[in-house]
């Protein structure tokens, strides 16, 4: 996933925080609800995440769902794979453009 050309559904962040992951991995473990991610199909160029990045990797480690709403329209573009996300330290909220 991270650091990986997985493309299924594109980043538009270069940072997401294990800790962060781990915390929704648990929610998930343990059954409860998450906010669900939105996606953007943007014509001609894939699927990308405007918010939710760190549950969609908490959702494809644990391989438990988690809802995706998708919109169609001109939304956020981002990166071409996971390649170039890296994992990072928490830093504050202004590091992240969502989870």
């Amino acid at each position: 996933m991270v650091g990986t050309n997985f493309n299924e559904i594109k980043p538009t962040q270069t940072v997401i925080n294990r800790e962060r992951v781990d915390d929704y991995i648990k929610k998930l473990k343990a059954g409860a609800e998450v906010e669900p991610i939105i996606v953007y199909d943007v014509p001609g160029k894939g699927r990308f995440i405007e918010e939710g990045h760190h549950r969609y990797i908490a959702s494809q480690e644990t391989g438990i769902p988690v809802k995706i709403v998708v919109r169609n329209g001109n939304g956020p573009t981002g990166l071409s794979d996971w390649s170039h996300v890296e994992w990072k330290p928490y830093v504050n909220d202004g590091q992240f453009f969502g989870d």
